[in-house]
């Protein structure tokens, strides 16, 4: 939620990960996004072995 804060433009529907419409692939800083979750790993799949995160899912509060 903070790229879509600050303006990067990622569609979504649902904010929560739920519909996955967010899914984008992470070039860079993965170092710094925590561990997935056990609800990001389900619905993310195996798109996660090719650097693909649900963004609304992830929180920086969780780091």
């Amino acid at each position: 939620m903070e790229a879509i804060a600050a303006g990067v433009l990622i569609p979504f529907r649902c904010t929560t990960g739920r519909c996955g419409d967010c899914i984008v692939r992470v070039l860079g800083g993965g170092e710094n996004i925590p561990p997935l979750s056990a609800q990001e790993s389900y619905r993310s799949g195996d798109r996660v072995i090719s650097g693909f995160r649900l963004p609304v899912a992830v929180s920086s509060a969780a780091m």
